[in-house]
């Protein structure tokens, strides 16, 4: 099968992850008996763990002269990704994230960019066959790929954070948009509380956005809307245990499986069943590294 050329960009950060009972209020003090391995991550890591089997992903990114940088380039070596595009910069530390876990599975996340926040873009991008994007990396860097990539490679763009900064008139770039009900919220400044309401956020976003646009709904599934369909794809039940990135997985799983297959409905169901399966194992780590051997990402 052709291996796809991929240009993946994002943060990377060293991620602790600690099991609570409860997740501490303010003034508060959780005590953890259980750790996650530390793991190398960031939205656009998570994903893509699940697309280096299949493809060659080149990951643009950027850390400190110091050892969380250099742990962190181990492990993106050990998850399969080309680090030639990753840049070293002297003023600003590599990232760190830390998560804590309570009992039903739900995570408190405390993000710090550190050398994220100055990564500089790639020039040469005819080279590439797809993109995987986030709102991690400087804006103008995202613009600047987003602007003069080839308009028809398949690019995925998700929104995890500067939902008030970013210009919406970049997503026209995006063959696919995939916010969360929460960050789909945020860049409309509207309430998602329904499937129906999903439905009337994407359609607003089409206005910027006219080729496929998917919101993630948490148990509720998912939704897509573009200029042939308009469909709910639900989740599958599952007890929760840890839906610590679960959204990363569903991003990566589709984005996998779409450059494979070209079907976008066949992605999203499948993609739906992985994310679903993910929040049933504890730590994102353990999790990504399971979901690979059951489904045989290769």
């Amino acid at each position: 099968m052709f291996r796809k050329k991929i240009l993946a960009s994002g943060s990377i950060v060293i991620e602790n992850q600690f099991f609570v009972e409860n997740i501490p209020q303010l003034n508060e003090v959780a005590l953890s008996n259980k750790k996650a391995l530390p793991a190398a991550a960031s939205k656009v890591v998570n994903g893509c763990r699940l697309l280096t089997k299949s493809n060659e992903v080149f990951l643009l990114s950027a850390i400190g002269k110091d050892d969380k940088g250099k742990k962190a380039i181990d492990l993106i070596k050990k998850y399969g990704f080309k680090t030639q595009l990753i840049q070293t910069t002297k003023n600003n530390s590599t990232g760190e994230v830390i998560v804590l876990t309570d009992n039903n599975g739900q995570s408190a996340i405390t993000v710090y960019l550190g050398a994220g926040r100055h990564i500089k873009p790639e020039k040469k991008l005819n080279q590439y066959d797809a993109f995987y994007l986030d709102t991690s990396i400087p804006l103008q860097t995202l613009y600047y790929i987003l602007k003069n990539k080839p308009q028809d490679k398949p690019c995925l763009l998700d929104l995890p954070n500067k939902h008030q900064q970013f210009d919406k008139k970049m997503l026209k770039y995006a063959t696919f948009f995939i916010p969360n009900r929460f960050e789909a919220q945020l860049l409309l400044n509207s309430e998602i509380k329904s499937v129906k309401q999903a439905f009337g956020a994407a359609k607003k976003i089409q206005k910027f956005c006219p080729h496929n646009i998917i919101i993630t709904l948490d148990e509720e599934g998912c939704i897509i809307v573009n200029q042939q369909t308009e469909q709910h794809i639900p989740a599958c039940k599952t007890k929760v245990v840890d839906a610590t990135g679960a959204g990363d997985i569903f991003r990566g799983t589709f984005f996998n499986q779409y450059l494979r297959n070209s079907n976008i409905l066949e992605s999203l169901e499948l993609a739906t069943k992985i994310a679903a399966y993910s929040v049933s194992i504890a730590g994102l780590d353990q999790s990504i590294k399971t979901i690979k051997k059951k489904f045989g990402f290769k």
